[in-house]
């Protein structure tokens, strides 16, 4: 009788407990709800952005416009009719003296995060504007692309746009995903992980209470790096991974077929590597971490570029020198894409890597 009575009490004190536990959890929501809102959603206001091209992949929309809503961001994007973030109109050809440059990319590149005057590549423009360069950028970047896709992109649209210098934006996230080389179309497949990419996805939401939990938990680097080697950033920066070498093998081919498209029509091509912000923060503190070197990709590709005659910009410690200076994000922590600092370094580093190019023409 009295181990029941005490079995009783136990059970009543671990509901209670329980009771006020989701009473306090209930009210931290509540008050985050209306004070600090942690929403994630999309809302198209056309469209659905997404377009199967049969050549390239899934491309943007022309003068598609959508909403989207993040816990560190809200950004909207305005596509031009010609199916890219800008607001310069690239159909007709250059004036005479001036040269269009083509960059090519990812969500990176379309500004993802941030305002449209914060973009890397409109900040480049002006850049090169302001010191007199006479130049005309084409700011393609789309969203979830990947190096066939840009590859690709450069083939069939070449002849629009006629660009003189080409800039690929490659992404540590592209460089993970990027699929083996093949002369093939682009599959539409969407079981595949690099073809039929939803353009924009509607993801899960996490109580708001559990993303500030997230966003304070992933404010110590060291924390935030080590999470995310173990959420799958490890094989791409691992000095001994097949899968890694692998990666850069197809990736090279890839990059291969580019300058030989190029090398046809007399342009020069770039590659620049963005590096993932665990990359970048290991890469600054130094970390030691067995296996692990955050430069190690771009020892590999700045090696080959070189013995191709392809141009190549490396941000990584342009990047770690300004995050250690600065002190402040260059990236959203939760997000993972740039903010609009890391939008400003990126467009420093790709400037003066390219300035004294430019200055000769």
């Amino acid at each position: 009788m009295v181990r029941d009575s005490i079995l009783f009490k136990q059970i009543k004190d671990l509901l209670i407990t329980g009771l006020i536990m989701v009473f306090l959890i209930g009210l931290a929501e509540g008050c985050l709800r209306i004070f600090w809102p942690q929403p994630t959603k999309t809302v198209y206001l056309t469209e659905p952005p997404g377009l199967m091209d049969p050549d390239v992949g899934v491309i943007l929309r022309p003068n598609a416009k959508w909403m989207m809503q993040k816990p560190e961001f809200k950004t909207v994007f305005e596509l031009s009719p010609e199916g890219f973030r800008d607001k310069v109109d690239h159909s007709a050809p250059v004036p005479v003296g001036t040269k269009r440059i083509l960059i090519i990319g990812s969500s990176h590149t379309l500004g993802a995060g941030v305002d449209y005057d914060d973009m890397w590549v409109v900040r480049f423009e002006k850049a090169c504007l302001d010191h007199g360069l006479k130049v005309d950028v084409v700011k393609a970047g789309m969203n979830a692309f990947d190096t066939p896709s840009s590859v690709r992109f450069l083939e069939k649209f070449y002849s629009r746009y006629k660009p003189d210098f080409v800039i690929f934006e490659l992404a540590t996230a592209a460089l993970l995903a990027n699929p083996l080389y093949t002369e093939d179309k682009p599959s539409f497949d969407k079981s595949s992980s690099t073809s039929g990419i939803k353009i924009v996805t509607k993801e899960k939401e996490d109580l708001y209470f559990i993303s500030v939990i997230k966003r304070i938990l992933r404010m110590d680097d060291t924390f935030y790096a080590n999470y995310n080697m173990k959420k799958g950033w490890g094989p791409i920066l691992s000095t001994d991974s097949d899968f890694r070498k692998r990666q850069i093998q197809s990736t090279e081919q890839w990059f291969l077929r580019a300058k030989v498209f190029a090398a046809k029509q007399g342009v020069k091509i770039f590659v620049m590597a963005i590096p993932e912000n665990t990359q970048m923060l290991i890469n600054a503190r130094r970390m030691n971490i067995p296996g692990i070197d955050p430069q190690v990709n771009d020892r590999d590709l700045e090696k080959f570029c070189k013995e191709q005659g392809i141009g190549w910009i490396s941000p990584l410690n342009y990047f770690s020198q300004q995050y250690l200076s600065q002190k402040k994000e260059l990236y959203y922590r939760l997000d993972g894409h740039m903010n609009s600092r890391g939008q400003k370094a990126l467009s420093e580093c790709v400037f003066n890597n390219l300035w004294a190019i430019l200055n000769t023409l």
